[in-house]
């Protein structure tokens, strides 16, 4: 039973991977630029270094993450990423200032930190370590396509609906993987 319950969850685990690779990196990568020049009328460089917080961000919470995880049951840490990673797409689509918008950059990179490295690892002891190279592997491939498909449906999903609503979206999206996943 044990055994199977990790099978379950391991296939739960990849389109929650997908989606959330596909909506962060979607909105992170390619609608942020257009976003912060459309709405704050930045420049090239200046788009970089505010895109950059959420490379900053991300890469301190996934040192962290591991730490958190040990003390905490790692399923109420992924619960709790994808609820900050909620309230981070909500920050960002009604930031009224560029003032604010770093915030919700920040919690988003946090966020993403924290959810990544522990559905890698979710994913890797969902079997026998025999078949721990295969199951990292696949769910690698899962997100891979999300990352392929994000940043393609992200700005035309964002050049429809507005980049803000585009956030919004992303927010629901976050929030109900929290619901279903916890």
């Amino acid at each position: 039973l044990k055994q199977e319950e990790r099978r379950s969850d391991f296939l739960g685990v990849l389109p929650m991977s997908f989606l959330t690779l596909g909506a962060y990196l979607g909105l992170g990568l390619t609608v942020l630029p257009l976003f912060l020049e459309r709405e704050f009328g930045l420049g090239v460089s200046q788009r970089g270094l505010v895109a950059a917080i959420l490379s900053a961000a991300s890469s301190t919470a996934s040192a962290l993450s591991g730490r958190v995880a040990t003390r905490f049951n790692p399923r109420q840490v992924l619960t709790g990423g994808f609820v900050f990673m909620t309230v981070g797409f909500l920050v960002v689509a009604v930031s009224p200032s560029l003032w604010v918008l770093p915030i919700g950059l920040v919690v988003l990179g946090f966020s993403s930190g924290s959810i990544f490295p522990l559905l890698q690892d979710y994913s890797a002891s969902a079997g026998p370590a025999r078949y721990r190279g295969m199951l990292v592997g696949t769910w690698v491939s899962a997100n891979r396509v999300g990352q392929f498909l994000g940043p393609s449906s992200g700005t035309a999903i964002a050049d429809s609906i507005g980049e803000r609503r585009a956030y919004l979206g992303g927010a629901a999206l976050m929030a109900t993987i929290a619901v279903i996943g916890s």
